[in-house]
C-alpha cells in the first residue's frame, strides 16, 4: 500500500488527544495562540475515559484547601509533590466554575449550589458528580466555539524535534500522524505541544477505551522527557460482571456502601482489615485482596448490594446511566443478586499514577513539550480519591495550553526537519512491505500473556519482574519489527502495540528498582512500606544506550505535611 501525504499543516499550540485534558489544554491555548489543533485518534466527545466518569473533586472553600491537601498527602503515603497538590485544590474552583458556565450540567441543588458528596477512601475532600458523556459533548461545542480545529481519526505517531535527534538536545517542532482510516501522512509543525493521550490500555474490553494505548507515554520518553512514579501506574480493576460483561463505576459502588463477599459468603474485608470497610481501602490493596481469594480458591468473589435503597439506586441511574443499563440489559436485578467480579490488571496509569513527569507548569523535561491528564503523573499518586484524576486532567490541561500558547508566541515561522520526517515515515511504510510476520493482534495477544498473570502483575517479585523485561525486549526487537500489515487499521494497531510494549518495559524496569510495596505496587519479597529509604521517586529516561533509571528523594523538609519514618508491613 502506498501512503499518501495531505499538505504540511502549521499551528501555534498542537493538542494530542481529545479527552477532558486535551480539550481543556486546546481551551486554555486559544486564550494565547492564534491557531490551536486539537489531534484525536478517535472522535472527540466519545475519545478517552471522562466519558466514563461520573465524578471530580469538588471546588474548596478557603477553609478547607489544607486539610485537603492534607488528605491527598496522606493517601499518597507522602509521596505526592504538595506544591502540585496545593494547585490543584486550589484551582479546581476555578475550573469547576468554568464548567458550569460553559453548560455542563453538574448536579447542583434547589439553591443552584454544586452538590458535593465523600467518595471512596474521602474524609474531607469532597466530589461534584455529572455524566462524563454530556459533559464531554459540552466541552466539543465550547472548543468549537473557541475556535479550536479538530482534527479527528488521525493518530499522531511520533513528535519532531529541532536537531531530528531521538532523544533531542533541542526542543520539539511538530508531529507526524496517519489517518485510522485512509492511511493519509499528516506533518504538522508547532511551536508546541500539550501531550493529553490518557492511560495505556491493554485490549481487553475491559475499561471501554482499548485504542488508548500509552501513546504519549511512549512518544515523551522517545524524545527524551522524563518519567516517573511508572512502578505505580498497574491499572488493577475488578468491574467485570458476571464474567459477561464490563462497566466502570466500581469505585461508586465502593463508595456508597458496597461489601464485598467471597463464595462461602465471608465479608473478606473482615479477613484482612478487621474492623474497616470496603469503602476506606486504596485500590490497589482491595483489587490485591480480590485476587488473593481467587487465586487460593475461595472464589467467585461477589458485590453485594441486596441493601442498596431505591434512592441509591435512583442516583446511580442518574450518574452512571450506561452502567446501571448494563445491568439492565444483562438482566441482573442488582436489589436482589450478588455480581461476580472478575480481578485483573487492565493497563498503565488509569488515573495518573505514574506518568510524564511535569512541573509546576505542565512542562516536561523537553523544551516545548507539556503534559497533562492522565498521561502525566498526577500530583502524585492521590488517584486512589475518587475525582482526582478528573480534576487534575481539568487543572493541568488548562495549565499546559495557557503555558504552551505562551510559549508559541516566542518564535516566529515554523521548522521541520526533513530527514527526520522521511525516517518517520519510512518507519510507517515498511511494514506493507513485508510478506511474512506477525500480525498486530497476535503481538497484542503475546503481551497480553507476558503481563496479565496475577504473578506478574498483582503479585511481583524480583525474578518475575526480570523475566517479563527479557521477554518484552524479545517481542520489541524480533515480533514488532518483523511484523506485517495490509491496511491502515493494521498499520495503527501496530504502532500502538510498539507503545505499550515500551511502556510496560519502563513500568517494570521502575518496579524493579523499587524495593518496597507501596500504593499499587506490591512486591512480595519487599512486602513493607519503607518511609525511612523510600520517600523517593523512581525517575527514568531515554538515553543514546537505552533507558536511565534514577532515584530522587522528596524535598520532604520544604513539605507542610510530613510521615513518620516507620516501616509497615503491608502483606495480605
Amino acid at each position: 500500500m502506498q501512503l499518501q501525504r495531505s499538505e504540511p499543516i502549521n499551528c501555534d499550540v498542537l493538542v494530542v488527544g481529545g479527552g477532558l485534558a486535551g480539550i481543556m489544554a486546546a481551551i486554555g491555548a486559544k486564550d494565547f495562540a492564534n491557531e490551536v489543533i486539537l489531534v484525536e485518534k478517535g472522535k472527540v466527545s466519545r475519545s478517552g475515559a471522562t466519558v466514563f466518569t461520573h465524578g471530580a473533586l469538588g471546588p474548596a472553600s478557603g477553609d478547607e484547601k489544607e486539610v485537603w491537601v492534607q488528605e491527598l498527602a496522606e493517601h499518597s503515603t507522602y509521596l505526592c509533590d504538595q506544591e502540585w497538590t496545593e494547585i490543584l485544590v486550589t484551582e479546581q474552583r476555578d475550573r469547576i466554575n468554568d464548567l458550569a458556565s460553559w453548560g455542563v450540567p453538574l448536579q447542583r441543588s434547589a439553591d443552584g449550589s454544586f452538590i458535593t458528596e465523600s467518595g471512596r477512601g474521602q474524609r474531607q475532600s469532597k466530589i461534584v458528580l455529572y455524566d462524563g458523556k454530556k459533559m464531554m459533548e459540552v466541552l466539543r461545542k465550547h472548543a468549537l466555539q473557541k475556535g479550536v480545529n479538530l482534527v479527528e481519526k488521525v493518530a499522531v505517531v511520533d513528535l519532531l524535534t529541532s536537531d531530528g535527534r531521538y532523544p533531542t538536545e533541542g526542543r520539539v517542532t511538530g508531529a507526524i500522524g496517519v489517518n485510522v482510516q485512509t492511511g493519509e501522512i499528516k506533518v504538522i509543525s508547532c511551536n508546541a505541544i500539550v501531550l493529553a493521550t490518557g492511560m495505556g490500555s491493554l485490549k481487553l474490553h475491559a475499561l471501554n477505551m482499548d485504542n488508548v494505548t500509552g501513546d504519549g507515554q511512549a512518544m515523551a520518553y522517545r524524545v527524551g522527557a522524563e518519567l516517573a512514579g511508572l512502578e505505580f501506574a498497574m491499572a488493577p480493576t475488578f468491574s467485570i460482571w458476571n464474567r459477561y460483561f464490563c462497566t466502570p463505576s466500581q469505585s461508586q459502588f465502593q463508595s456508597h456502601g458496597a461489601k464485598i463477599v467471597n463464595s462461602v459468603g465471608e465479608r473478606i474485608i473482615e479477613k484482612y482489615f478487621p474492623g474497616q470497610s470496603e469503602q476506606s481501602l486504596d485500590f490497589g490493596t482491595l483489587c490485591r485482596m480480590v485476587a488473593k481469594e481467587t487465586l487460593e480458591g475461595r472464589g467467585p468473589i461477589y458485590f453485594d448490594l441486596r441493601e442498596w435503597s431505591d434512592a441509591q439506586i435512583d442516583k446511580m441511574r442518574a450518574v452512571q446511566p450506561r452502567t446501571m443499563k448494563g445491568f439492565d440489559r444483562a438482566g441482573v436485578d442488582i436489589k436482589k443478586q450478588l455480581i461476580e467480579t472478575t480481578p485483573m490488571m487492565t493497563g498503565y496509569s488509569a488515573s495518573g499514577e505514574g506518568g510524564i513527569r511535569i512541573g509546576k507548569n505542565a512542562d516536561t523535561s523537553v523544551t516545548g513539550l507539556y503534559a497533562a491528564g492522565v498521561c502525566a503523573l498526577i500530583a502524585a499518586n492521590i488517584s486512589s480519591l475518587m475525582g482526582v484524576p478528573q480534576a487534575f486532567c481539568s487543572v493541568a490541561g488548562y495549565r499546559a495550553g495557557e503555558n504552551a500558547g505562551k510559549l508559541s508566541t516566542q518564535f516566529d515561522g515554523f521548522e521541520i526537519n526533513t530527514d527526520q520526517v522521511e525516517l518517520v515515515v519510512e518507519h510507517l511504510a515498511a511494514p506493507f512491505r513485508r510478506e511474512v510476520g506477525l500480525s498486530p493482534q497476535a503481538i497484542w495477544h503475546k503481551v497480553h500473556e507476558v503481563i496479565l498473570p496475577l504473578e506478574r502483575s498483582f503479585f511481583k517479585e524480583e525474578q518475575k519482574i526480570k523475566e517479563v523485561i527479557s521477554l518484552l525486549q524479545s517481542i520489541a526487537a524480533e515480533d514488532i519489527l518483523n511484523a506485517s500489515v495490509t491496511d491502515p487499521h493494521d498499520l495503527v494497531k501496530l504502532l500502538e502495540v510498539r507503545n505499550i510494549v515500551q511502556l510496560s518495559e519502563l513500568v517494570y524496569l521502575s518496579a524493579l528498582e523499587r524495593k518496597e510495596s507501596r500504593l499499587t505496587h506490591y512486591r512480595t519479597d519487599y512486602p513493607f512500606r519503607d518511609n525511612e529509604q523510600w520517600l523517593k521517586w523512581v525517575v527514568i529516561r531515554r538515553r543514546d544506550g537505552g533507558p536511565e533509571v534514577s532515584l530522587e528523594a522528596l524535598p520532604l523538609s520544604s513539605y507542610k505535611f510530613k510521615p513518620s519514618s516507620t516501616t509497615v508491613n503491608i502483606s495480605i
